[in-house]
């Protein structure tokens, strides 16, 4: 996208000049013959891609959660977090302290479902 968005319709060529100049000619040719193709469509006849990740979006924003309700579906959002990159590591002392407080807030979570769940005795 980014290079769409910088070069417009040259950015197919300026890819391919940059795979040719890394040797790359395995990659270069193929995506050579590909654009061709795609040249040869009117571009009318191509999806919007802001359509397209739309669709693929709300396609996969939820799945079927086995820790769920038989045939309840989770926002994706809800199970998993998002990645965060750093420009830095965190110290030891500061990663140690991060994870207790991680295993905290666990321990509070379990503790509350375990004070509101019934129990059935046998």
């Amino acid at each position: 996208d980014l290079l769409f968005q910088y070069y417009g319709e040259d950015a197919l060529e300026v890819c391919i000049a940059v795979l040719k100049k890394c040797n790359r000619n395995d990659l270069a040719k193929p995506l050579e013959e590909t654009g061709q193709k795609v040249a040869d469509v009117d571009a009318h006849q191509l999806v919007d891609s802001s359509e397209y990740r739309n669709y693929i979006k709300k396609k996969f924003e939820t799945m079927k959660d086995p820790n769920a309700v038989p045939g309840e579906y989770v926002s994706l959002n809800q199970r998993y977090s998002k990645l965060i990159i750093l420009d830095f590591q965190h110290s030891q002392k500061e990663r140690e302290v991060e994870i207790l407080a991680t295993g905290t807030k666990h321990t509070e979570i379990i503790s509350q479902r375990a004070e509101s769940s019934a129990t059935i005795e046998t």
